[in-house]
């Protein structure tokens, strides 16, 4: 019996030995085709270990090699995109976070526009749908032979890029906005067909954008590299990057597949300290600087007999909640959370010193 005991205990150790010799096989083929962060991860995910088990069990098996190399240079490939993908995605909130700050805004205006009878260029535009604000889309004014301006370019009024949001009264909804289109169209072909002008009064929304300078300082600051180096380091852009490529036994996290909830996740931190700072300035007070409430400070009782100012802040901004202890409700918005450092402060005594 204990033969056979350590007889399966050598045998387990010999395949784990012929494993190991073909994970550093793998990655000599791997090196100069993966970048370096992804040679030591890629063996061990689903696709490598598969690889390796059935090469630790075979002693041929080249093209099976040339196939799992392949797959896994895709993989890296992958990766990569995802990972500039999701970093672009995180650059886009920040600057449009930074520019809400602009005042810009859409305006609606009116106009009322005539189709030309017979004409077979019809507005003189080209359409898409818009999600926001919900309409169509003037992508762009259709050249016309001789130099003439189409209907819409002709009134001297509307600009590529305003978006159509209502058609002779009839506002254009998220859920009609091909039936919209189509009206457009049949208008034009009355007009054609018909040999007779085609009148319609539409109302439009434009962007009113910053002036470049405003702009161009807002993206500054919005990128400014601090800020960005900290969201950028957020464990969480690796896992979105690696998501498709699943560590072996492990099940695809299926919520990292999508972009829109991790960049959510990784601003989540930062989204709870601005508020805090929001909200604390109220008050008087800041997070950071000489006085800030996020220095530490040890003179003070502790919250709750758990956590001092600076913990318990600390705690909120990368959970979003904060325990009291047993039978306490936690802290769970950012405005309970600065409710209880301030009442906390002014029982201590510390409202006036810090």
């Amino acid at each position: 019996m204990q033969n056979k005991k350590r007889g399966k205990k050598r045998k387990l150790e010999q395949r784990a030995l012929e494993e190991e010799r073909v994970v550093q096989q793998l990655k000599k083929q791997l090196e100069g085709k993966v970048s370096a962060e992804s040679l030591d991860w890629l063996p061990r995910t689903a696709t490598a270990q598969k690889y390796i088990k059935n090469q630790a069990l075979s002693e041929t098996g080249d093209v099976l090699s040339l196939q799992a190399i392949d797959k896994l240079v895709k993989g890296d490939k992958t990766v990569q995109q995802r990972t500039t993908e999701i970093k672009r995605a995180i650059k886009d909130r920040l600057i449009l976070s930074e520019r809400s700050k602009l005042g810009e805004k859409w305006v609606e205006y009116s106009i009322n526009a005539t189709v030309p009878g017979g004409s077979t260029f019809g507005l003189g535009a080209e359409f898409s749908p818009m999600v926001h604000p919900t309409g169509i889309l003037i992508k762009k004014f259709v050249k016309i032979p001789g130099g003439e301006k189409g209907a819409l370019e002709v009134t001297g009024k509307v600009a590529v890029g305003d978006v159509i949001v209502s058609i002779n009264g009839a506002k254009v909804a998220a859920g009609n906005i091909h039936t919209a289109m189509m009206t457009l169209s049949m208008i034009a072909q009355v007009a054609l067909f018909s040999k007779m002008d085609q009148k319609l009064k539409l109302v439009l929304s434009r962007f009113e954008r910053a002036s470049p300078n405003d702009v161009a300082t807002a993206i500054r600051c919005a990128l400014e590299p601090s800020r960005l180096a900290q969201l950028e380091s957020s464990p969480l852009i690796v896992a979105f990057a690696r998501a498709t490529q699943p560590l072996a036994g492990k099940e695809l996290e299926y919520w990292l597949l999508n972009r829109s909830s991790v960049v959510s996740e990784i601003f989540a931190p930062y989204d709870r300290r601005q508020e805090l700072e929001n909200i604390f300035q109220k008050y008087g007070r800041s997070l950071e600087g000489e006085n800030g409430l996020l220095r530490e400070r040890p003179e003070l009782p502790e919250m709750y007999d758990l956590y001092d100012i600076s913990g318990l802040l600390q705690k909120y901004i990368d959970n979003g909640e904060v325990g009291r202890g047993r039978n306490k409700t936690s802290l769970k918005t950012a405005k309970q959370v600065c409710t209880a450092v301030i009442s906390h402060l002014k029982k201590v005594g510390g409202a006036d010193k810090f």
